[in-house]
């Protein structure tokens, strides 16, 4: 685990990335694609445990710009906006989080994808356009390719969606809900 924060500084990084956490057993579990520019563990900067607990890969070729805590702990003492827009994000970092969350405890696979689904759904639309593959799903629910296509077939199979390729259209919205209660 990195060091992140203390007198380090704040570090932000111009590339496309992805967090993902490692458990105990070696499975990996993608918290998420991060697009550029972006601060890198921002949250980590003023916390007593400036460990962060993900791993950040690049996926493009970067750069990084860091700040000493110092100079930047000034620059929102000084400026407002900065000092507004810091917390905004790590106000939308933690809440993005929580949604993570509660996302991986729901304890079936079927649980994931109906929330991801009804996520993606607009009002009153009842056709969402996946924007991951399948391959990419599994890494997100921390599940094999297999699980999620043996998920999708189940569903279909229940009569709540209909699938092809990434579109998926929900056929039973209140079903889906159901799913997520677990």
């Amino acid at each position: 685990e990195p060091e992140i924060g203390a007198e380090q500084g704040s570090y932000w990084i111009s590339a496309i990335r992805k967090g993902e956490m490692v458990d105990e057993t070696g499975r990996v579990i993608k918290i998420e694609d991060i697009p550029a520019p972006g601060a890198l563990a921002a949250a980590f900067l003023f916390g007593s445990r400036n460990r962060f607990p993900v791993n950040v890969l690049a996926l493009t070729d970067c750069e990084i710009f860091s700040v000493a805590r110092a100079d930047f702990l000034r620059m929102l003492m000084k400026n407002d906006a900065i000092l507004v827009n810091f917390l905004n994000m790590i106000s939308n970092r933690s809440q993005f989080l929580s949604e993570k969350i509660k996302f991986l405890n729901f304890k079936t696979i079927k649980g994931k994808l109906a929330h991801l689904i009804l996520q993606l759904a607009r009002e009153g639309d009842d056709l969402v356009n996946l924007d991951m593959t399948r391959s990419e799903m599994a890494d997100f629910f921390a599940v094999t390719r297999p699980s999620i296509s043996r998920a999708v077939g189940e569903l279909e199979a229940e009569g709540l969606i209909t699938a092809s390729g990434r579109k998926i259209w929900i056929k039973d919205r209140d079903g889906l809900a159901e799913l997520t209660q677990d």
